[in-house]
C-alpha cells in the first residue's frame, strides 16, 4: 500500500505528482491520511496515517499467499511524515501485539493554527482496540510528542473520532465501535 500526493492547484492543468510514501510495516492501509500543522519557525506540515491490517496471513491454512480477513500479525504503527520531502519524520509503535490503525483526527483546540493533540483508534486482534492519544505540546519535532492511551474500551475503533468543544472550553472526544472488516 501507498499514500500519494498530487498538486491540483490548477484544475485545468493535469494533476502533478509530488510524492508517495510507502513502508514495510503500512499493511495493507485503509484508513484516511491527517494533516498537522505546526506553527513554528520555520513552521512545519506533517502527514499522520496509521499502518493496516498486514495481510501476511493466509486466508485459511490451506492457502498460501496475501490473507485479505482483515487481521495483524504485527504491532500498529502510526506513521508521522513531512509533507515537505516525504521523509518519515518519525514513527510510533502501538505496544499491542495483533494490531491495526484506524483514521486519524487531528485537532487544534486552542485555534492557533497549531495542532495540539491526534487521536487514533486501533483494532487488537478481532475483537478488542483502543484509542490513542498523542500531544504534540506544539513541538516541531515529532520526537517530542507523546504517545498514551485515551481509553481502553475493549472493542475496535476504527473510524475516526470526531471532537468538539462546548460553551465552557472543556474537549470532548466522541467514537463508535466496531469493524468493518471481518
Amino acid at each position: 500500500s501507498a499514500y500519494y500526493v498530487f498538486d491540483v492547484t490548477n484544475p485545468e492543468k493535469k494533476p502533478r505528482l509530488l510524492w508517495k510514501f510507502t513502508d514495510a510495516n503500512l499493511g495493507f492501509t485503509t484508513g484516511y491520511p491527517g494533516i498537522i500543522h505546526i506553527n513554528s519557525s520555520p513552521e512545519k506540515w506533517f502527514m499522520v496515517v496509521g499502518s493496516g491490517p498486514d495481510n501476511n496471513v493466509p486466508t485459511d491454512s490451506t492457502t498460501s499467499g496475501r490473507g485479505y480477513n482483515g487481521t495483524s500479525t504485527q504491532q500498529g504503527r502510526i506513521f508521522i511524515v513531512n509533507l515537505l520531502d516525504v521523509t518519515s519524520a518519525f514513527t510510533f509503535t502501538n505496544p499491542d501485539a495483533n494490531t491495526f490503525m484506524g483514521d486519524p483526527t487531528v485537532v487544534d483546540g486552542d485555534l492557533d493554527y497549531t495542532t495540539d493533540v491526534i487521536y487514533i483508534g486501533s483494532a487488537i486482534s478481532t475483537t478488542s482496540g483502543k484509542v490513542f492519544r498523542i500531544n504534540t505540546n506544539q513541538d516541531a519535532n515529532p520526537a517530542n510528542w507523546t504517545l498514551s492511551t485515551l481509553i481502553n474500551q475493549g472493542k475496535p475503533v476504527l473510524v475516526g473520532t470526531s471532537a468538539a468543544k462546548d460553551s465552557f472550553n472543556n474537549l470532548w472526544v466522541f467514537f463508535g465501535t466496531g469493524r468493518y472488516l471481518s
